[in-house]
């Protein structure tokens, strides 16, 4: 992010009190999620990766995510359907609903002028902290699968905190744990388990 700083005088401040501060945006208010985990939105890496890419040869005019004909590099976000099968996404950045997302991405640098198709699959930190659930782990697995098909290699963007799991309270109440020393708690525990009597009556 870029920050100016700029003086005002009383006058000008006193004129700015008028006006009601601007409220950031959808999209500003992900990347602010992500940089206060000391991280990058997932979204901003295509530009990142776009701008690298322009560095390798200055003399190519990128424009990827402009949608240039002559562009360096170039990105479509996947999303997995209702059938299981991966397809482009009918929607702006930054409007998933899941907290995994796939980019099908294609470069051209010096060593590859050709260019070469690639893929990014990464955490999205705004959404749920990144946490992993089923479909998180769903969306990961078809992305990589499409990659061993195709024979194309990915790039694994992981910032997440890890998995995210629901359980249903009946069987929270019916925990139990399996302490390292049951008369010190404060060294631990080594799992977590049901009594055979409880595992019968929930299952």
């Amino acid at each position: 992010a870029r920050f100016k700083v700029e003086r005002h005088t009383d006058d000008e401040m006193s004129g700015e009190a008028e006006h009601p501060y601007p409220v950031l945006n959808r999209m500003q208010r992900k990347k602010l999620v992500a940089l206060r985990a000391n991280s990058t939105y997932i979204y901003d890496f295509l530009e990142i990766f776009e701008d690298i890419i322009g560095k390798s040869d200055p003399s190519w005019a990128t424009g990827g995510l402009s949608g240039k004909d002559d562009a360096s590099f170039k990105a479509t976000e996947l999303v997995v359907n209702a059938e299981g099968n991966l397809e482009e996404a009918r929607r702006p950045p930054g409007n998933n609903d899941c907290g995994m997302v796939i980019f099908r991405c294609w470069m051209r640098t010096p060593e590859c002028r050709m260019g070469r198709e690639f893929v990014i699959v990464g955490s999205d930190l705004s959404f749920q902290s990144g946490s992993f659930s089923p479909r998180e782990d769903i969306v990961y697995y078809k992305a990589l699968e499409m990659c061993r098909k195709e024979g194309i290699p990915a790039v694994y963007i992981a910032a997440n905190s890890g998995a995210r799991i629901g359980l249903n309270e009946d069987v929270k109440k019916c925990l139990q744990v399996a302490w390292v020393d049951p008369t010190n708690p404060s060294k631990g525990y080594d799992y977590l388990y049901l009594s055979e009597a409880d595992y019968n009556s929930l299952s």
